[in-house]
């Protein structure tokens, strides 16, 4: 199903990444250190409370109407 979705070449790495980690070989690829993360993409992560709470949700919510 995953094929599908995203295609062949995308769902076979995908399957590669979880290989490895189940293989205990990269596991540290699905458990980053935050501030390795800003420090490689150049960016400030944003706690998910404070995330949402920054959004116009009174604004989308109208849009809806």
């Amino acid at each position: 199903m995953p094929a599908q979705v995203v295609g062949s070449a995308a769902a076979a790495g995908v399957a590669g990444i979880y290989h490895h980690v189940a293989g205990g070989t990269a596991a540290h690829l699905l458990d980053p250190e935050p501030a390795d993360v800003e420090r490689e993409l150049g960016v400030r992560l944003t706690p998910a409370r404070e995330w949402i709470a920054a959004q116009p949700w009174r604004t989308w919510a109208g849009a809806a109407d």
